[in-house]
């Protein structure tokens, strides 16, 4: 058996050579028992207990709990009736937060990164939560390091280092090396013992940018949260001050003083926006859970809403990813038997290959008994693969273009013609120069290379990927296809697919190394060829620079770069481990053609929420405006919880739940709280303004104050019907439904439940007033509106986009 700790790395070497059977499943098991697993706080769904806490133990709702306490004191039933209203909130929120954590735990299982560890003398695959100190793992191209580990044998492996050390470049693992966890390894293949677990890991101890996911960031929430805040920092000192105004100043009851201020600060509380908030990115979670694709967090459904450039990768996105063997060109009068002798060997020369070496592979036949002195493996920046055998010299398989540079012209422009016409092309080469020496020295390509032959591979082209491109075409994204194949190669699959830039692209060798000539790049051109992983990267940064909301989407080691600097990463669950790891949203099933629905997804929550947030905040405005000023002039606060709850519920509460779930795929727009303040604000100013004239035109008269406090609720119903009809503009029948019914179930209410709200019979001068007060408050409220509209104009809406508010 293996030791658990080394004295010194060569002792761990010399261990592991006489013995490569890894850990007995026993001594695995009481490893794991024994706390040395590689058990690491990742990045989860919450618990149950967490959920239940985050509904009922926010700050509002404890606010809510302490209002409706002192509502009892009072002996006031009626107007504790508020507190259904947040207990239904919480259960609601509760229940949909616990359907999201079960369907995503559900994925979270087919999504999980698996190690291939070796115990009892076989190989197999294990979370990477199961993995023990002093395990043996296999690790290939593609896969992440999952812990701290030491290189027991290798072949070529070269991995990347740049989550951690921030090095671009690959670096060479050999025996006796150390592989770091969050590296991945990005060429050959190696079997290596674990060294250190969990938060020994040195990815845990350096930094936490170092791990492996990046959160995607919710302007929206942060909006909100900031409006929670500032609201959190009046409310109760404004309560406070409601209270002894009552109290103290107009001589009420210090019952009647409570019920008042209590009223007011329900007013102010915005709680049901969070709720929606959460409620809404949940119930599109779980949606989008059953198309097969994992959204790891609420926020990066939203960032999607708001992306306007996609950048997708060909193979596996747009073709199928099974490459097919089409048929060999050989050059220099070379024979095709000469042709897959040669190839067969290099091919077999490495254990690790991708999908273009399995489809050559299955169609060279037997390769012959050569014996290989020096290998390079394949990687997306060298864009080449080359072995040095006894006696047959240096061979190397890459893009025609990598291996000829400005040589054999008449090759490349056959290469050219083949690859416009769809076709992969692949070069192979060879080298005499040294029959029994390695020419490959540092890396680097032999002087002399004669061309072999051409290779020709086909990549089925997924025809449903069509419809995807014209959903994206149609809704205001633009289409970046970044790929390692010949631009005209890309090209042909994006003329196949409808695209209409398919004639925009353009060979990345060609791009210079400035961020002033990328960014000219990627806003001229939709398809770039020959991109290698850090300028993919560079391209994501250009685009984020000129302003863009980002995409990207990728399945390989070469993707994972432009992944993090994106601002939504989109990895299929087929993809390496590195990739995975890196992903805003998993789609299960590999199915790029889900990405409508999940931007379609993304879209209906944000643009419903910016509808429906400004009912909400149009309420929170009313109720200070109100406060600040009846508290100003010594005036009691005009309403009671329950008619406050009466009006929040037809109004509000009940309206924006069937508004948020409407179809809306408009591309989402920066400036979400701005614009919902904006929107808002008429309706709160038009409140305050005309419950005030109400106020000091009764006081004149001395009218009882049942009659102006019927008259008060009366006039900012209607106001506040005039709202929501401006948020559901344009009108459609099923939003005339919802607001006709809100008005009726209003009336009913007003009516039926008239004596537990302490609502008079309405005299003729109440009525009069009321019949006036409507055409006069709808005039204000659109002559507001009209006014913010100039002296504070949305500025996302300058390209002539829809805005989010109707």
């Amino acid at each position: 058996m293996l030791s658990s700790k080394p004295e010194n790395m060569q002792q761990a070497v010399e261990q592991t050579e006489q013995l490569w059977t890894g850990l007995p499943e026993a001594e695995a098991k009481r490893r794991q028992a024994a706390g040395q697993s590689n058990s690491i706080p990742q990045i989860t769904t919450k618990t149950s207990a967490q959920i239940i806490r985050s509904n009922a133990l926010t700050f509002y709702t404890v606010l809510n709990t302490c209002l409706f306490i002192l509502v009892l004191l009072t002996r006031q039933w009626v107007n504790g009736l508020f507190m259904n209203v947040i207990i239904a909130n919480i259960l609601i929120g509760i229940a949909q937060e616990l359907r999201a954590k079960k369907a995503l735990d559900q994925l979270k299982v087919i999504t999980a990164t698996q190690v291939r560890v070796i115990r009892d003398g076989s190989e197999r695959l294990i979370p990477q939560e199961e993995l023990v100190l002093g395990d043996l793992f296999h690790l290939q191209t593609g896969d992440q390091v999952v812990a701290d580990s030491l290189v027991l044998a290798a072949q070529e492996l070269e991995v990347d280092e740049a989550l951690l050390t921030g090095e671009s470049l690959p670096v060479k693992k050999e025996q006796g090396t150390e592989l770091l966890s969050g590296s991945f390894a990005v060429s050959g293949s190696a079997t290596a013992q674990v060294i250190r677990v969990g938060l020994d890991n040195y990815a845990q101890k350096v930094t936490a940018e170092a791990k492996r996911y990046k959160r995607p960031r919710s302007l929206i929430i942060e909006s909100l949260m900031k409006l929670v805040r500032i609201v959190a920092y009046f409310i109760i000192p404004l309560g406070l001050l409601l209270f002894l105004n009552q109290y103290y100043r107009l001589g009420s009851s210090w019952q009647d003083a409570v019920i008042r201020a209590v009223a007011a600060m329900i007013g102010m509380i915005p709680e049901g926006l969070v709720l929606l908030t959460s409620l809404t990115l949940a119930i599109g979670t779980i949606r989008l859970s059953r198309l097969g694709a994992v959204v790891r967090e609420l926020s990066g459904l939203e960032v999607l809403a708001r992306v306007d450039v996609l950048c997708l990768d060909k193979t596996g996105t747009l073709t199928t990813g099974k490459q097919t063997f089409a048929k060999a060109v050989p050059l220099a009068g070379n024979d095709e038997a000469t042709v897959q002798q040669a190839v067969a060997a290099l091919l077999a020369a490495f254990e690790d290959q991708n999908a273009t070496a399995e489809a050559l592979a299955a169609a060279m036949g037997e390769p012959p008994a050569w014996q290989a002195l020096s290998c390079v493996p394949f990687s997306s920046a060298r864009k080449w693969s080359g072995a040095t055998f006894a006696e047959h010299g240096t061979i190397v398989l890459g893009a025609p273009e990598t291996l000829l540079a400005d040589q054999h012209k008449t090759i490349l422009t056959q290469a050219a013609d083949y690859a416009a016409e769809g076709h992969r092309v692949v070069l192979a080469a060879t080298s005499a120069t040294h029959l029994n020496t390695s020419d490959l020295k540092d890396d680097s390509l032999p002087a002399e290379l004669k061309p072999l032959a051409l290779l020709l591979l086909t990549d089925g082209i997924r025809s449903e990927a069509r419809a995807a491109l014209q959903f994206f075409a149609e809704n205001d994204v633009v289409i970046k296809i970044i790929s390692g194949d010949n631009p005209r190669t890309v090209a042909r699959v994006a003329s196949q697919l409808g695209l209409a830039q398919a004639d925009q692209f353009i060979d990345a060798t060609a791009i210079a190394d400035n961020e002033q000539a990328i960014e000219e790049a990627v806003t001229a051109n939709a398809i770039f060829g020959r991109v290698t992983p850090r300028l993919k990267q560079q391209m994501v940064a250009a685009l984020k620079r000129r302003g863009h909301t980002v995409a990207m989407t990728g399945d390989g080691v070469n993707d994972v770069l432009a992944l993090r600097e994106s601002d939504c990463s989109v990895v299929v669950a087929s993809g390496s481990e590195a990739a995975k790891n890196t992903a805003n949203i998993l789609l299960v099933n590999s199915d790029f053609l889900v990405l409508p629905d999940v931007v379609r997804a993304g879209r209906q929550v944000i643009n419903n929420l910016g509808r429906v947030a400004s009912l909400f905040l149009n309420k929170t405005a009313y109720a200070f405006g109100v406060s600040l000023l009846f508290l100003v002039l010594g005036f009691a606060y005009p309403f009671k919880p329950i008619q406050q709850s009466l009006l929040g519920s037809f109004s509000i509460g009940t309206p924006a739940f069937f508004l948020a779930l409407e179809p809306n795929t408009a591309r989402v727009k920066p400036g979400f709280l701005s614009r919902i303040i904006r929107f808002a604000l008429p309706g709160g100013i038009t409140v305050t303004f005309f419950l005030l004239l109400i106020q000091l035109f009764y006081q004149r008269l001395g009218v009882n104050k049942s009659q102006v406090q019927l008259l008060m609720v009366l006039v900012t119903a209607f106001i506040v019907w005039i709202v929501l009809i401006r948020v559901s503009w344009p009108l459609t029948l099923t939003r005339l439904l919802v607001i006709t019914a809100m008005a009726l179930l209003f009336i009913a209410e007003a009516i039926i439940f008239a004596s537990f709200l302490e609502f008079p019979v309405p005299d003729q001068l109440t009525l009069r007033v009321f019949m006036v007060a409507m055409p006069l408050s709808l005039l204000t409220q659109q002559s507001l509106a009209w006014l913010f509209d100039r002296i504070w104009p949305d500025k996302s809406l300058a390209d002539g986009a829809t805005p989010a508010l109707g």
